[in-house]
């Protein structure tokens, strides 16, 4: 049985390192949607380019269920009810629906 999206949150935060003052705290709230996605067997992927010697993570989302889903996570971990994946991605959102 899988997990409700609380007590996944609650899960991840525990398991990655979260530092406020790390320039990396946006990437590991990457990591946990990347493990959202694993986790609820969604069809969304992330694919990443290198810019500039620079990695990009970019979000391909398969539904706007999907997003939803996805959105309310960000919310969750970032304890914001109006985070959604797009501050998550800075906006490199792409929606194939």
């Amino acid at each position: 049985m899988k997990q409700n999206l609380h007590d996944f949150v609650k899960e991840r935060l525990t398991a990655i390192p979260l530092d406020e003052n790390n320039r990396n705290e946006m990437e590991s709230f990457q990591q946990m949607i990347r493990d959202a996605i694993d986790y609820y067997g969604l069809n969304s992927y992330e694919e990443v380019e290198v810019m500039r010697s620079k990695k990009v993570h970019f979000i391909y989302i398969h539904s706007i269920i999907e997003e939803t889903l996805l959105s309310k996570v960000a919310q969750i971990a970032l304890s914001d009810e109006h985070a959604n994946i797009e501050n998550v991605y800075a906006g490199r959102v792409i929606r194939e629906y």
